[in-house]
């Protein structure tokens, strides 16, 4: 009786409280991965945009630089171009994810003609870092890994959850009917602890990068012209010439002659800015895009 009773305290006092912890753990941790600050309808939104265009000669791909940042609506205000913006926020987080979603999409592969390729990663050493951890761990093109109770310590998750959890109570807008970012639903409010881009050295690393991606992107889309373009940015500290300087270092390695390499100018101040120092506002994405016409005008 004395040993039933011993047995009895310990599963009260012990092995309930510690299921009802691991289970409110696993809910949170649920409910936390679970809430994507609206990416999951973002994808919803394009697949039913996409189901009902079929006229796309012309796409912008890349990360939340060119999704609040160019306008495919006016893009295809030239008369060459019919374009959508089929950009996500981070880039797809992973280059498997964002590449796999722009396969499986129901776009007519081989009607487009132009693909503007606008990545912010070859700016930020620190970012571009994550984008390679981030291939290595598979994440999914909405910012989740799959939750296992074995291969992963409680630390990664830790880590996880304060990634992505810092800015939970953000929630992005679903796309126009053109993919752009609504900014009629969306309020800016630009930081004011501005973080400067930090330029990678033109390595193998980024060089290998870029040239995997480019080749994807040309296998997917064989009878469009690529473009790669450096997108705006506010330059703190950096100076034009450093980015210029940057652009070049780059063209001179990439493999293939045919991709066009476009440097776009920088954000003149903040006042164009929505809440990063690469996301432009509804000013900033017309001044943005209107140069980018510009400058591959003669190339189409």
């Amino acid at each position: 009786m004395l040993y039933m009773d011993n047995v009895n305290r310990i599963i009260f006092w012990w092995v309930i409280p510690f299921i009802f912890i691991m289970y409110f753990t696993f809910r949170l941790f649920e409910g936390d991965v679970t809430f994507d600050q609206g990416r999951s309808d973002i994808l919803e939104q394009h697949a039913l945009n996409l189901r009902h265009n079929n006229e796309i000669n012309c796409l912008i791909l890349g990360g939340s630089n060119s999704f609040f940042s160019l306008s495919a609506h006016i893009m295809s205000t030239k008369d060459e171009l019919n374009c959508y913006n089929l950009s996500l926020l981070n880039e797809g987080f992973s280059d498997k994810a964002y590449l796999d979603f722009i396969r499986d999409s129901s776009l007519k592969k081989t009607d487009i003609k132009y693909v503007f390729y606008s990545t912010v990663y070859p700016f930020s050493d620190k970012d571009f870092s994550e984008r390679l951890k981030d291939n290595e761990r598979g994440i999914s093109v909405i910012g989740k890994s799959g939750f296992s109770l074995v291969g992963n310590s409680i630390a990664s998750y830790l880590y996880e959850w304060n990634r992505y959890y810092q800015n939970n109570l953000i929630h992005y807008p679903i796309p126009t009917k053109t993919g752009d970012f609504d900014f009629s639903k969306y309020i800016c409010k630009y930081p004011e602890d501005k973080k400067d881009s930090n330029l990678l050295d033109v390595n193998s690393s980024i060089i290998n990068w870029i040239n995997g991606n480019i080749s994807s992107m040309k296998n997917n889309f064989f009878n469009a012209k690529i473009y790669l373009v450096l997108p705006s940015t506010l330059r703190i500290k950096k100076t034009d010439q450093n980015f210029s300087d940057f652009s070049n270092l780059l063209k001179q390695q990439i493999n293939d002659s045919s991709i066009f390499l476009v440097e776009q100018s920088g954000f003149k101040d903040d006042s164009v800015l929505c809440d990063n120092i690469n996301h432009a506002n509804e000013v900033g994405r017309e001044i943005r895009t209107k140069e980018l016409i510009n400058l591959i005008s003669e190339t189409l």
